[in-house]
């Protein structure tokens, strides 16, 4: 018999609640008592399905993401007419980054060199090297067949 799911009501609401305030997933799934990875495959088996528990899951997650957007932008607004809207643009770019992050554009300059000069350098030096061994063998064998006086 398979363990029951610690997927429950309470946990859902728990999560969802901490994630529309602004909380990471790790950190909403950890303060609910559970492990970023089982919240992980909590939203993998709901992203993959299109009924049951853990759709209704990852249902629940998506409107809370989308509730605490609105929200903090509903502050950023209201911030906004009052003159400070820094406190709420610093957590929607790091709580929505893929929307309100900031880009950064990196300029990279890659200078290529021909290395074939130093190549033929090595395979020249590899055939001198050949050429002293053979020689070395030459004078080895031409050793062992002459006769000793």
């Amino acid at each position: 018999m398979a363990r029951p799911t610690k997927l429950t009501p309470e946990i859902q609401k728990k999560i969802g609640d901490n994630i529309a305030l602004g909380l990471s997933y790790s950190l909403a799934a950890n303060a609910a008592g559970i492990t970023y990875q089982t919240f992980n495959f909590w939203i993998s088996k709901g992203k993959n399905s299109t009924s049951g528990r853990y759709f209704e899951f990852y249902k629940h997650i998506q409107q809370r993401n989308a509730e605490g957007a609105l929200k903090l932008l509903e502050n950023l607004n209201a911030a906004a007419k009052a003159g400070d809207m820094r406190i709420c643009r610093w957590i929607l770019e790091r709580r929505f980054s893929e929307d309100f992050g900031r880009r950064v554009y990196r300029r990279r300059n890659a200078i290529s060199e021909n290395l074939n000069q130093n190549v033929e350098i090595i395979v020249n030096d590899a055939d001198g090297i050949r050429k002293e061994i053979l020689a070395k063998f030459t004078l080895i064998r031409e050793m062992h067949d002459s006769p000793i006086v």
